[in-house]
């Protein structure tokens, strides 16, 4: 696991810190939850470029996922690939399904805004697909999401941060 995050940090090393973020923000597995803490602790940037760098850089990814998943929705499940990809994506969003279609895009914010594995925008996205929500509520909620949750990490990072200093 160490030599993961050690390859991890050497190639953000290489890039431009905003670039480095906004990238690290496109992983689905980590998105704002790894790219602001990158950004503050790592490159000594300052929280709002951290969080704007972040946010642009998982926006501009899920944003075509999310209009293409809508628009060629049928079309994705005739190839075998995406067949594969949606149905594993559209199996791990059904745990939220319920909660979205209560709320409808508020619902799809507020599971999008909690910074926990599982709860982000690619998670967003798949849950919209699967309930039919339609693409301009899908694309307003996932972006507010993105900021709540944005605000979540960038608060408890730089907290543990001002913390850590006070420590002798």
């Amino acid at each position: 696991m160490n030599e993961i995050v050690q390859d991890f940090r050497g190639w953000l090393s290489g890039l431009d810190p905003v670039l480095a973020v906004a990238l690290a923000s496109v992983l689905p597995p980590f998105e704002l939850r790894l790219a602001i803490p990158v950004g503050i602790a790592h490159f000594g940037m300052p929280a709002w470029k951290a969080v704007s760098a972040a946010i642009v850089g998982n926006a501009l990814a899920v944003t075509p996922v999310i209009i293409c998943a809508k628009l060629y929705q049928n079309r994705l499940e005739q190839w075998r690939w995406s067949r594969w990809l949606l149905r594993w994506s559209l199996s791990r969003a059904r745990r939220h399904e319920r909660f979205v279609n209560r709320y409808g895009a508020v619902g799809l914010a507020v599971l999008g805004a909690i910074p926990l594995p599982g709860m982000g925008a690619w998670t967003g996205t798949a849950i919209s697909i699967l309930i039919g929500m339609r693409l301009l509520p899908t694309i307003l909620a996932i972006y507010a999401g993105l900021v709540g949750a944005a605000a979540i990490v960038a608060g408890v990072t730089t907290g543990i941060i001002s913390g850590a200093e006070m420590l002798p």
